[in-house]
């Protein structure tokens, strides 16, 4: 499994956790790469099913951030959320339906719109 660090040492949770924007989408930018790799090396997800289980999985931290007070609370909620969203998508998949993992359109209306807008960018790469 691939394992990498939130949070430099000493910074106990990044400030995305009180609402910074910008700290959001520099973790965002620095591990999404880290977490397409383990969805599709882990669950055999294509790119485009990985990316939008990515981006779900994001959208989701910055819905709960203020729950985390720690970078490892921010690390396990990452993995097993990936993992969940994965497991539910295989469910899905195995009753006979749509084979596309859809991203909720509600999420981005949830979202600030500098997080929305990076979001969309990646699923359009």
């Amino acid at each position: 499994m691939i394992e990498r660090k939130l949070s430099s040492p000493g910074n106990d949770c990044p400030e995305f956790n009180i609402g910074d924007v910008c700290s959001f989408l520099q973790h965002f930018h620095d591990h999404y790469p880290y977490f397409l790799d383990f969805l599709s090396s882990g669950y055999g997800w294509d790119l485009l099913t990985s990316k939008r289980i990515a981006i779900d999985v994001f959208g989701t931290l910055w819905l709960k951030r203020r729950d985390f007070v720690s970078s490892r609370n921010v690390q396990a909620f990452l993995y097993s959320t990936c993992k969940g969203k994965s497991v539910s998508f295989l469910r899905y998949l195995a009753a006979g339906a749509d084979e596309q993992y859809v991203v909720d359109t509600k999420l981005f209306d949830q979202l600030p719109q500098e997080i929305a807008q990076a979001f969309k960018i990646e699923l359009n790469k």
